[in-house]
């Protein structure tokens, strides 16, 4: 074995004797007993899932607090993902970009939908204090 810094020979040995450059056995694959070797494993990691929920978050951000949940989800999958494997796929690249859509939609819905509860309130609070009298007499 050769060290990859100056070709020297360096069978056996942790540091180059000349360079001192640290020497890397090549990754060998490990045997498993069920019958055959394990070979390394590659990353895995699935971008579908950023895009499903981006999609989601935006197809439901008019029911607010749920369209709000799917938003949360995705952008957290996204930055997982983005961390786990530092590279941005387009999946997850418009998935991310749909949640976010998706998130501003639902917080426009949610703020929407509690002004008009307030308001059906309000409006419910105001009609019970009417100054007219009704008055009914029955003639027999």
């Amino acid at each position: 074995m050769n060290c990859q810094n100056c070709g020297a020979n360096v069978d056996g040995k942790a540091f180059c004797p000349q360079c001192g450059a640290q020497v890397q056995a090549p990754a060998q694959p490990s045997y498993n007993y069920n019958g055959g070797y394990n070979q390394p494993a590659a990353p895995q990691g699935n971008p579908t899932n950023v895009l499903v929920f981006g999609i989601l978050s935006l197809a439901l951000s008019e029911l607010g607090i749920v369209g709000l949940i799917f938003s949360i989800i995705g952008l957290k999958k996204a930055n997982n993902y983005i961390a786990t494997y530092g590279n941005i796929s387009n999946q997850v690249r418009i998935g991310r970009r749909l949640a976010i859509a998706g998130l501003v939609v639902s917080i426009i819905c949610t703020i929407i939908y509690v002004l008009i509860f307030v308001a059906a309130i309000v409006a419910g609070t105001s009609s019970g204090n009417s100054s007219i009298r009704y008055s009914y007499s029955y003639n027999y």
